[in-house]
């Protein structure tokens, strides 16, 4: 039993007899999936820990496991080990010597956990520190530049990294850095323009957005420099701005790759911490460049007495001021000119004053330059970097000249990067809005908590919080009700737990708890509950508007419910929405509640695979023109031909995409399919247009219009040969978004159609504000009109409403003769339906058209 649980544990345990002789020893099986080595080939080979274990570290680890074997301390100690497919993972060992009865070694019995994302954390953090610090220490840029372009490199595999400075004038992108790219790639770019198709970078200037390519050599942004970047084996490249702290553009970061490819989270996170970085280094060596030049115009200046200059005695008197000086401190040279320096000296400056003036008489340094903050007139202060010098009178000392430049600038911009820095650290594992930690920070915890708690025994409890109906006071009073809520319920929750608990913000409205080292679980939850949910019996003061929120909470317990973060989370999520459906302030997680269809799961998982491998095949049913029966057009629907199950109906794979990204992969795959096939019958001498279905997250994507009309140049066809089925649902689902999306397809040509109109909540009139083409009745109404129903009724209103908003209709589910005969009397244009034919894969239509006559000619079919 305590080897099945050891086995479940999401590390390797050991067990390395001390006995040169002895072969018994024990490797736990998640060697394989972590290491990529069996345990057999562990107790097999005694060499493989040896030849295992990085170059780098193989000497001190071994040197450590020798120490630990000889002395009988413990073991603990983090390296590398390099896996079996030649990757690097990072381990944390501890390991015990274990002893027999007679207190003789007999064993080292330990275990390895894959720490790589904490090292990873810690390089991107040290890796961040170490440019800052660059940075803050006066590097030269193009030193910097190159640093930040090297440690992206350095974090991330297959990647070339280049970074361009915006010219002077505005128009031109000039070289920064690109230790990896090519010479001649890097010399033919150096002055490129900035333009709204000028590559990823000069794009990305114009755009001052960032810009992805995944594929160069077909995408339009880079046909100047298509077969450049191509020449030198670039494939894709995304681009991001560069920006200073006042929102001026410095240049570009840019990511190459040498395969079509998207970027990746981790990219993301690298191109954030760098272009940070050079943003900083960037303006702060623009800010240098002004100084010496304002030092180069000092120096011609200088004898003309243009700098602030002011002469004083011993006893810091002023004795004489030049113009400069007056205008730095606004003091005219008569109020200046017999008073005390430090009148005008801050207190740290008037002890800066004694202390170098005494150096300097005692003749301890040649010269001195120090810094020295002064008050200028009207309280505003002024730091002035100081030249003095020592005047002598027949080689007797009568006072001090001191030449001063003005860094006020420089110390507010150094005081504004060191605020920057601690602010970026802050808000990659913060809550903008609360302050609580975010959702990454609150899995680190839980982790380290998981962990403890393996050690010790002890069991902690997870809480996932939703508010009840959160979303209808956003809806009803404003956003900004809702975020004084949330900061309140985020105040509240704090004042509640207890000083080692977390409380973090995971979403809109969503936050968690975690409680570790429970004494008495039983007894420590219920208290905890209790606490949380009396603090939310007292309503909220919003300017004076009393209101009360109720919460849904979700209880998962470890180790009783898993002791992995993500299974811990998601049983906790899965308690909570329990709790919200019961109506109930929370539910504990219990096995009985988890409704997880594994079906649809696996389903889910496929997708991907099905989209990639081209497993989703298109059935076209056709449409006709009621009155004169020819082809009308058809609608492409998607099916599955999954390898095992066989042809897959699409209301098992659709409703699962729709909730998640891979929807806009399937979408694109569909729409490519359909016009492909529609160019195919153009060269067959046929005009077919062809509608196809989209999703409400289609129409929250801004970037659809543009996949669109990229398809549609693709295969070289007209927007009229298109046209894109919406239902109201997915309109009213950000009503906003969809015009925008909507009239920008119907400015390509393409017809929009609502379908399965007359089920949602929209209006007709609402419909009119939109660049509408069609309109598809659903088929309920259509097999309801020979009842008593009303349906009749209704489907004559929408055909005289949409052709009174010139909208063309469409009749969908059309069965029989009689249903064919009343939607011709009622006006209907089009019709579709198994009375004409049903899904037919592209061959078989084209069978179907050729029995039609060439043209889709049908008839109607006998009345059922």
């Amino acid at each position: 039993m305590a080897e099945a649980l050891i086995e479940q544990l999401p590390l390797i345990v050991y067990m390395d007899e001390l006995s040169p002789n002895s072969s018994n020893s024990y490797t736990s099986p998640q060697t394989t999936a972590i290491l990529g080595y069996t345990p057999e080939e562990w107790a097999s080979d005694p060499d493989l820990f040896a030849t295992i274990l990085h170059p780098d570290d193989r000497a001190r680890v071994l040197a450590e496991h020798a120490h630990a074997h000889a002395t009988g301390e413990t073991l603990r100690t983090d390296y590398r080990i390099v896996k079996r497919d030649g990757s690097e993972v990072w381990v944390h060992d501890e390991g015990v010597i274990v002893r027999d009865e007679h207190g003789a070694p007999v064993c080292l019995q330990g275990y390895m956990l894959d720490i790589s994302e904490r090292k990873l954390a810690e390089a991107l953090a040290a890796g961040q520190a170490r440019l800052l610090e660059l940075v803050a220490k006066g590097t030269p840029l193009p030193e910097v530049l190159d640093a930040v372009t090297r440690f992206v490199e350095e974090q991330s595999s297959d990647v070339l990294a280049s970074i361009l400075l915006l010219d002077p004038d505005g128009l031109h992108l000039r070289h920064g850095a690109a230790p990896s790219l090519p010479d001649a790639y890097c010399a033919a770019i150096d002055g490129a323009a900035v333009g709204p198709s000028a590559g990823s970078c000069g794009t990305a200037a114009w755009r001052r957005a960032r810009v992805d390519v995944s594929d160069i050599a077909s995408d339009p942004l880079w046909s100047e420099y298509r077969d450049l970047a191509l020449g030198h084996g670039l494939r894709a490249c995304w681009s991001t701005p560069i920006f200073a702290a006042d929102g001026a553009l410095l240049g570009t970061f840019a990511l190459y790759y040498r395969e079509p490819r998207g970027c990746g989270e981790r990219d993301l996170e690298l191109v954030e911490i760098a272009t940070l970085v050079a943003g900083i280094a960037i303006e702060r060596a623009r800010s240098e460049e002004e100084m010496r030049a304002s030092e180069e115009r000092y120096r011609d200046l200088f004898e003309n007495a243009c700098e602030p200059i002011a002469t004083v005695t011993l006893d810091d008197v002023i004795t004489d001021v030049n113009a400069a000086f007056e205008r730095v401190l606004g003091y005219t040279r008569a109020e200046l000119i017999g008073s005390n320096l430090h009148d005008y000296l801050t207190p740290a400056g008037r002890e800066t004053s004694t202390r170098q003036r005494e150096r300097k008489l005692a003749g301890d340094v040649a010269k001195t330059t120090f810094e020295q903050e002064f008050i200028a007139k009207g309280g505003r202060r002024v730091i002035f970097e100081v030249s003095s010098r020592i005047i002598e009178e027949g080689g007797r000392p009568i006072g001090v000249q001191g030449v001063c430049r003005d860094i006020s600038a420089r110390k507010l911009a150094e005081a504004e990067m060191r605020r920057l820095s601690d602010l970026n650290r802050h808000q990659a594992l913060h809550d903008h809005l609360t302050g609580l930690p975010n959702r990454g920070c609150f899995r680190e915890r839980i982790e380290r908590a998981v962990a403890e708690g393996g050690g010790t025994g002890a069991e902690l409890a997870l809480l996932l919080i939703d508010l009840d109906r959160f979303k209808e006071i956003n809806d009803a009073l404003g956003h900004r009700y809702g975020d004084i809520i949330l900061v309140e319920l985020a105040r509240r929750l704090e004042s509640v737990v207890r000083r080692d608990d977390t409380v973090a913000r995971l979403g809109n409205d969503e936050f968690g708890v975690l409680l570790p080292r429970l004494a008495d679980p039983s007894t420590d939850l219920e208290q905890a509950l209790a606490r949380v949910l009396a603090t939310l019996e007292q309503p909220f003061q919003v300017d004076a508007l009393p209101l009360y929120v109720e919460v849904s909470i979700g209880v998962a317990l470890s180790p009783a419910h898993g002791t992995d973060v993500e299974l811990l989370l998601r049983r906790a999520d899965i308690a909570m929405y329990a709790a919200k459906k019961a109506g109930l302030s929370h539910v504990l997680y219990a096995p009985h509640i988890d409704h997880h269809d594994s079906d649809s799961l696996m389903l889910l998982s496929e997708l991907p695979r099905a989209v990639s491998q081209r497993e989703l095949v298109l059935h076209y049913q056709p449409k006709v023109d009621i009155h004169t029966h020819e082809l009308a057009g058809v609608e492409a629907l998607v099916r599955w031909q999954h390898p095992t199950r066989g042809l897959i109906p699409p209301g098992e794979f659709i409703p699962l995409a729709e909730q998640t990204g891979i929807i806009q992969p399937l979408t694109r795959f569909v729409l490519d399919e359909a016009l492909g096939q529609s160019k195919t019958w153009e060269g067959e001498g046929r005009h077919v247009n062809v509608a196809v279905n989209l999703s409400t997250r289609n129409l929250h994507e801004p970037t659809l219009p543009d996949e669109v009309a990229e398809l549609l140049r693709k295969w070289d066809l007209p927007g009229e040969r298109l046209t894109l089925e919406i239902t109201e649902s997915a309109i009213m689902s950000d009503p906003a978004q969809t015009a925008i999306v909507v009239e920008q397809l119907s400015a390509l040509g393409i017809r929009i159609s609502i379908d399965d109109f007359g089920v949602g909540y929209t209006s007709l009139a609402y419909l009119a504000r939109l660049a509408l083409g069609q309109v598809k009745i659903d088929r309920s109404f259509v097999a309801g009109m020979a009842g008593e129903s009303g349906d009749a009724a209704i489907v004559r209103a929408i055909i005289t409403l949409a052709h009174d908003l010139g909208l063309e209709v469409v009749a969908e589910g059309v069965e029989t003769r009689s249903q064919w005969s009343d939607l011709a009397l009622l006006g209907c244009d089009i019709i579709q339906g198994h009375s004409i034919s049903r899904p037919l894969a592209a061959r078989d239509l084209g069978r179907w058209l050729r029995r039609s006559g060439g043209n889709g000619s049908a008839q109607p079919c006998p009345a059922r």
